[in-house]
């Protein structure tokens, strides 16, 4: 977790499964206390994608961002031909809000950018449990 004297936020959590890391999932962006706001991103190991993890894992973020940490807001993006993360993100309830290219391994590619707000949450069956919330909204400045 970093947090820059301007606000800047950088929180990368490792996701382990049986004790094996499995993947990762974050948040990041600038002046999170006056835009109320995060950019959430993940990565999980080919070996363990198909089977509903990276959804869980965005929800657990997802309950983070917004019952723990109070956003008004998450955001996302995805390249146009991963169909999987694209899926992620509609299942727990983003929204597409744009399209645009971003060069990947030197080659212009197709974005999708997604948007979440709380009211729009898709929570999913298991209930997520968070501690320490109070102690980083404050470190953060969103207390």
């Amino acid at each position: 977790l970093t947090r820059t004297v301007d606000g800047d936020v950088s929180l990368e959590l490792v996701v382990r499964r049986n004790g094996q890391v499995i993947g990762m999932q974050g948040m990041n962006g600038p002046d999170v206390a006056g835009t109320r706001r995060l950019e959430t991103g993940s990565w999980l190991g080919l070996p363990f994608q198909g089977q509903g993890l990276g959804t869980r894992m965005r929800r657990m973020m997802c309950a983070l961002a917004f019952d723990g940490l109070g956003l008004d807001a998450v955001t996302s993006s995805a390249w146009e031909d991963n169909a999987a993360s694209r899926r992620v993100s509609e299942k727990v309830g983003y929204l597409e809000t744009g399209r645009g290219q971003a060069e990947r391994r030197g080659v212009p590619t197709g974005e999708v950018f997604f948007e979440l707000q709380p009211g729009g949450f898709v929570r999913g069956d298991e209930p997520v449990r968070i501690m320490g919330a109070a102690e980083l909204r404050r470190f953060l400045g969103l207390a």
